[in-house]
């Protein structure tokens, strides 16, 4: 496997303290050699205590990106992530999962195959509980490009990539209303690179009542919100389309 800088993009907003530093201890023990870690805090009102990365992120360095006068929301957080990140490799990290220790390795080595991989989860409750072993089949995930416009099966913390693939990826589309980063980067990944669905299960995904996302198990969008929110991606994908035959 080469040694090559793995960049963990951790997204933070009003984060729970103790599920936090769960998350930043199993990033730690990490056994991938080569990580930075940026983190950007996009909740204006509260901002997360600082002091706790340099407590727990001790293996590798980390960088907290500067703050925004207003919200972000998490697509527009991610994308500012991705923006400063400059390693060969990019993870997406949510603030209160845990990671099992070989998720990068098994991720790398994959990705020397790959340019996009999403892997399976545990599913764990507020108190640490596993309550279904695996986010897959509790979500009925499609594999196809086709599937995923009709119904978004994966988690962007599952989700690693080669940099290439933001040729194509950025910028984001501007109506984050209507499109999420993950959902968006597996379209991506899936149109235009090479891309793998792995069964491991990489991470313990926490559902819990204060989520920033659903996990896709909303229920609650109106029939024309679907509609004008699938359109809107297969429109984006169109022009990326149009561009790539353009050049």
């Amino acid at each position: 496997m080469n040694n090559k800088q793995v960049d963990i993009l951790l997204s933070v907003y009003n984060p729970n303290e103790e599920y936090l530093i769960k998350q930043l201890i199993s990033l730690n023990n990490q056994t991938y050699p080569n990580l930075k870690l940026y983190i950007f805090d996009d909740c204006i009102k509260k901002r997360c205590n600082l002091d706790l990365f340099e407590k727990y992120i001790t293996n590798f360095s980390y960088e907290v990106l500067p703050y925004c006068e207003e919200n972000l929301n998490y697509m527009g957080a991610f994308e500012k992530l991705v923006q400063r990140s400059d390693g060969e490799y990019i993870a997406f990290c949510d603030q209160d999962d845990i990671w099992m220790e070989n998720k990068v390795s098994y991720c790398i080595n994959e990705l020397q195959s790959y340019d996009f991989i999403v892997s399976d989860a545990v599913i764990i409750n507020s108190d640490g509980q596993a309550t279904k072993d695996s986010f897959y089949k509790e979500r009925i995930v499609y594999k196809s490009l086709i599937g995923n416009i009709y119904k978004f099966g994966y988690l962007g913390c599952c989700m690693a990539f080669k940099r290439n693939i933001l040729e194509k990826v950025l910028p984001f589309p501007h109506n984050h209303q209507y499109c999420t980063h993950d959902n968006w980067i597996f379209l991506i990944a899936k149109s235009f690179y090479k891309s793998t669905i792995s069964n491991e299960q990489l991470i313990k995904y926490r559902r819990h009542s204060t989520n920033s996302s659903t996990g896709g198990f909303s229920k609650s969008s109106t029939l024309s919100f679907k509609i004008a929110y699938r359109l809107y991606l297969v429109y984006n994908l169109v022009q990326r389309l149009l561009i790539q035959k353009h050049k």
